[in-house]
């Protein structure tokens, strides 16, 4: 997750083909010092005017809690060449109509929710309308759980069509906050031990969220680190897709075959793979090897080949 503030300047882009009508004149995102470099690289290729600002992550985690990111604004938002181009030219052009008139103050930024925003919700609510449209049979459906925006997006859009669809939320075993609130009834801190995985996982779901989770969700799944990683390169070996962390972890709760029946009834099950902006060569090599370090380890101790290429070596 990202915490994007963004300053607007009005103006028209072009033809009604391009849909936008609007353009940031400077993009700030606010990550956890937990960002994957890759991540960051991703936010500065998508947006040639961004400023990424690494905070620590309880400082990053106040934010999102508070909706408030305006202490970090001068960091953000500060002029610099590239970024203040667009508004000197913006407010050239008003002084000049104006002759004596001092220029308009700049409009605020505006901050943009990783989590609690309805619109982002929104947004994810039509991947729940894909599902549908591909695989009407689908009983269940897993879902990274972060901060509980993806998951109640697209669960409420499958709800409000399919009723007896089950939304499950995927959980890591060192960050399963939304695990411990179903068990306690509310919202509780619990110990967050940050990994690799990056892309979900939390001290404590937001207390904003809970209503809406509990109506949305129907329960969790909670998958070890050792079974992201295997979950993780199983897709990339088997459907030749990379993804990352958050990701494959709705896969590592997939191959749980015997857990999703019991305790959920579930036949025909969707994984929804989030993203992939968290990994890039250099972490997939080092997870691949470690995989296969593992494999040969546990193949020393049994006498069999374990197949990996370390081993055939």
């Amino acid at each position: 997750m990202a915490l994007a503030v963004c300053e607007w300047i009005e103006q028209l882009t072009g033809s009604s083909t391009q849909s936008t009508t609007h353009t940031p004149t400077r993009v700030g995102v606010i990550v956890p010092e937990t960002a994957s470099a890759a991540k960051v690289k991703t936010i500065t290729e998508r947006y040639a005017n961004a400023r990424v600002l690494r905070v620590p992550f309880k400082d990053w985690f106040e934010v999102v809690i508070k909706h408030d990111a305006s202490k970090y604004y001068p960091l953000l938002m500060a002029d610099d060449a590239k970024a203040g181009g667009g508004t000197a030219t913006a407010t050239a052009a008003v002084v000049a109509d104006t002759k004596t008139a001092s220029p308009p103050p700049p409009p605020p930024p505006l901050f943009i929710h990783p989590v609690c925003s309805r619109l982002v919700m929104a947004g994810a609510g039509t991947i729940g309308l894909e599902i549908l449209n591909d695989c009407p049979t689908v009983d269940t459906v897993l879902l990274p759980y972060g901060g509980g925006g993806l998951t109640c997006g697209v669960g409420a859009a499958l709800k409000a069509l399919k009723p007896s669809v089950k939304i499950i939320a995927v959980e890591v075993e060192n960050a399963a906050p939304l695990t411990a609130a179903l068990k306690a009834g509310a919202p509780v801190d619990t110990v967050f031990q940050p990994t690799w995985i990056d892309g979900i996982g939390s001290p404590r779901i937001l207390d904003e969220m809970w209503p809406l989770v509990k109506s949305v969700v129907d329960g969790t799944v909670v998958v070890s680190v050792a079974e992201v990683r295997r979950a993780l390169i199983t897709v990339f070996e088997r459907n030749h897709l990379i993804v990352e962390g958050a990701a494959a972890a709705t896969v590592a709760a997939a191959f749980k075959t015997s857990e999703l029946q019991t305790r959920f009834g579930s036949k025909v099950v969707c994984c929804v793979l989030s993203g992939a902006n968290g990994m890039d060569r250099h972490k997939l090599t080092h997870l691949v090897h470690e995989e296969e370090e593992e494999a040969d380890a546990a193949a020393a101790k049994t006498g069999t080949d374990s197949g990996s290429a370390t081993a055939k070596k």
